[in-house]
């Protein structure tokens, strides 16, 4: 037998499912990613809701205390984490529950801005 000629090649054989094996995986790590961002999300709506409540018991601490710098600067507090747990909520309804690439620049930039503005988020 020659090795050129081609009708006396033995077949190979390729299982049926040998590209399904693959797909099957990826598609699990990427059923897994959308699982993980979904309960993120829902992590972080819960640390928002956690951060409004407690935005309110800073806020009725404020107003407890007689006029003041003091006062001032704990209202001030509150109305900061008010806005960071709302903004922290959007972006989990929006960017966490999509698993959208933006979510981390975002969380990072809020991050930044409530540390530079001296809340204590």
């Amino acid at each position: 037998m020659k090795p050129t000629d081609i009708s006396q090649a033995q077949p190979v054989l390729v299982p049926e499912n040998a590209g399904l094996k693959q797909d099957t995986a990826h598609e699990q790590r990427v059923m897994n990613r959308t699982i993980f961002a979904k309960a993120g999300a829902v992590a972080y709506v819960i640390w928002g809701l956690l951060h409004l409540q407690a935005a309110w018991s800073v806020y009725t601490l404020g107003r407890s205390m007689p006029s003041g710098m003091a006062s001032g600067r704990v209202l001030q507090d509150a109305w900061n984490l008010l806005w960071f747990s709302i903004l922290a909520i959007l972006a989990a309804v929006t960017l966490n529950w999509r698993n959208d690439a933006c979510r981390d620049t975002f969380r990072s930039g809020l991050a930044s801005w409530a540390r530079a503005s001296g809340s204590p988020v």
